[in-house]
């Protein structure tokens, strides 16, 4: 969201850069001047041993019982049994599966995110819409 005071910023159509931001004052280093809530987000490839797939927990030591592969594609890692519950994922774990038997080489961490985003898009039409 943007800030709810004086915008540091202006968006400008640049003719080469399409659409962007320009500053509209001096910044600061390390100024704060944009954030935003992603509509999604996934563990990536190289970090799922060590990430709960579903609230992104670190867990160091993996010999903790109670986190553990998804016991279907094992595309995923969850911290507890309600992690594990998670509806995105019984999606994402078809389409994990379905690609292991194509013997595709498209990374488990875009199939989950195009899975996210397709979930989302019919569960929660509005956010969709703002987008």
């Amino acid at each position: 969201s943007l800030y709810q005071m004086e915008s540091p910023f202006t968006i400008e159509i640049d003719e080469q850069k399409n659409r962007c931001l320009a500053a509209s004052r001096d910044l600061t280093p390390g100024e704060t001047i944009f954030t935003e809530e992603p509509l999604v987000a996934v563990v990536s490839d190289k970090l799922i041993k060590n990430r709960c797939s579903c609230c992104f927990k670190f867990i160091e030591n993996r010999t903790n019982h109670s986190f553990k592969p998804c016991g279907v594609c094992g595309c995923a890692f969850f911290c507890s049994s309600e992690c594990a519950r998670i509806v995105q994922h019984k999606v994402e774990c078809k389409m994990c599966l379905t690609l292991k038997g194509a013997k595709r080489s498209l990374p488990n961490s875009v199939v989950k995110l195009a899975s996210r985003l397709i979930h989302l898009s019919c569960t929660n039409t509005k956010v969709f819409k703002e987008v």
